[in-house]
């Protein structure tokens, strides 16, 4: 059961969840085999990092601005993206990340991220690299068709800029992700694609999509216009279209649910991703329980829904205090309250 943790420390004392706080500056927290080392530059601890390490970004712009490489099997945590769940640290924010061979099996959580590489250079082996709960602007996945990229999890994330995966891969998984597809290009073969709120342009539609699995989907045309696929040999499975869809092209479909409107699906959305938004569905919309798994379609499906904040796993710092002086005891005052994570 969630519970709120009030802390109380003396300055002398250094806890390894609020040491991001209790620092002068804020640094990175690079975690080997529990032992807290504090960083300043991310390349700096990604260099320290061995194989299975944990870095935990604090809430602010993380150095450098430059491209960031990770070719190191490590865990990066941020303190998330939204406004609201991380009003008391700020949100992460990185620049550039690259990651390269020796990154497999590694994941990303909690940052928004400008722009996130995964294998966009030539002759790269990478598998298992998963991205949960980040907020992404430009995004690609693959760069030649030699390289070795599979088992790439994308899921529960904000996509709002230009989305590219390489067609020679296809071992990528799209799931729970608010995706903002106007700008896209590139697009693999064979993807699975599920619970996710697409929004797209009305013709030419998922373009480039080939051979893909639909399934579970919120699928939004973000004008009044009805949807041209343009997606080539993909199967749709029970996915919800707002308005509907008039060319289907090549692709197959079944148990679709047409002409639907924002108003009678959503509680609260516009035609594209707001925090202020509520994606939630209306208890009268036909996608309720309507997922192949008999749950709702759209992020808040599945038996492990969208995590509402995006919050990352760690105990989250949702209030801090810290004096401005000390006692007549020379004792500096902090008080933290941490929110304990379930998943």
């Amino acid at each position: 059961m969630k519970s709120l943790l009030k802390i109380f420390v003396f300055i002398a004392v250094s806890i390894f969840l609020t040491a991001n706080v209790l620092h002068a500056q804020s640094k990175i927290t690079l975690s080997h085999l529990g032992v807290p080392t504090f960083y300043i530059s991310l390349t700096d601890a990604l260099a320290a990092a061995a194989n299975g390490d944990t870095l935990y970004l604090p809430g602010g712009t993380i150095q450098p601005s430059s491209d960031i490489i990770v070719n190191k099997s490590v865990h990066i945590v941020g303190a998330g993206h939204y406004p609201d769940s991380s009003a008391a640290t700020g949100r992460t924010e990185v620049n550039v990340l690259r990651y390269l061979t020796g990154s497999g099996n590694g994941s990303l959580q909690g940052c928004s991220i400008n722009s996130l590489y995964i294998g966009h250079a030539s002759n790269q082996n990478i598998t298992g690299v998963s991205v949960t709960r980040c907020l992404v602007g430009t995004l690609r996945i693959g760069n030649d068709a030699v390289s070795t990229i599979s088992n790439i999890m994308l899921a529960d994330n904000v996509l709002t800029g230009q989305l590219y995966i390489n067609s020679a891969y296809s071992g990528v998984t799209l799931h729970r992700n608010f995706m903002y597809l106007n700008n896209l290009n590139g697009f693999g073969k064979g993807l699975f694609i599920s619970n996710n709120i697409i929004y797209v342009q009305y013709n030419n539609a998922l373009y480039n999509f080939v051979n893909c699995n639909f399934e579970n989907n919120i699928i939004v045309s973000t004008s009044t216009s009805n949807i041209q696929l343009d997606s080539q040999n993909c199967n749709f499975t029970n996915n919800l279209f707002i308005p509907t869809v008039s060319y289907w092209g090549s692709n197959t479909q079944q148990n679709s649910i047409l002409n639907q409107t924002l108003a009678n699906t959503f509680e609260n959305a516009g035609t594209g991703f707001s925090y202020n938004s509520n994606y939630h569905l209306k208890p009268s919309s036909p996608g309720v329980n309507y997922g192949t798994d008999g749950t709702d379609v759209g992020i808040y499906g599945t038996i492990s829904p969208y995590k509402e904040g995006a919050v990352p796993f760690n105990p989250h710092i949702v209030f801090k205090s810290i004096s401005t002086e000390t006692t007549p005891e020379g004792i500096l005052n902090v008080t933290i309250s941490v929110s304990a994570q379930e998943r």
